[in-house]
């Protein structure tokens, strides 16, 4: 019977040693995987790819940390929007400022093939000092901002329209008449 029993209890714990250890096989995956989707994430949104799709399944420890990313990705996807904005676009009339026009008109001269115009006409408001000083900037803007709608309904789709700043602005004419005349 000693003999017996010895044999059963060497096997039960032979197997329960295998069971526990499959447990805790499943265990370091069940925790590893999602780690490495968080990890894989980070790596991700520090490329700049902040589009990455996050898969949030569960409720443990670790779908609150993805859940908490998926906050932040949103956050810095729109901080990074405003920065762009912030950048390229005049705030005023949120027409393309000096930088973007710059970028817009080479893409524009790379685009030109032999034979084919183009034009860019300058545009500075007379006497806008005068209606800043004496009227104030509220005033001001308020002139840049009709400036801007108005020139803006003059142009267009081809059209770039920009602000250079203050009074200045620009609009570069794209796809004219191959004619120096008709252009």
């Amino acid at each position: 019977r000693y003999e017996q029993t010895r044999s059963l209890a060497v096997g039960a714990l032979v197997l329960s040693m295998a069971v526990l250890g499959f447990l805790g096989v499943m265990l370091i995956r069940s925790i590893v995987r999602p780690l490495r989707q968080v990890s894989q994430v980070f790596h991700h949104i520090a490329d700049g790819r902040l589009d990455t799709p996050i898969v949030v399944q569960g409720q443990d420890e670790i779908c609150e940390v993805l859940t908490d990313l998926q906050a932040m990705q949103q956050r810095l996807a729109a901080n990074e929007e405003a920065i762009y904005r912030l950048a390229y676009y005049d705030p005023l009339t949120d027409l393309p400022n000096r930088i973007e026009f710059l970028e817009q008109m080479g893409k524009t001269e790379a685009g030109l093939s032999r034979g084919e115009m183009a034009a860019v006409l300058y545009i500075d408001l007379d006497h806008f000092k005068a209606v800043n000083d004496t009227l104030g900037h509220a005033v001001g803007d308020e002139v840049i901002k009709q400036a801007s709608a108005r020139l803006w309904g003059t142009t267009r789709e081809t059209d770039v329209l920009a602000r250079l700043g203050g009074d200045e602005f620009v609009v570069m004419l794209e796809e004219l008449a191959h004619d120096a005349t008709e252009a």
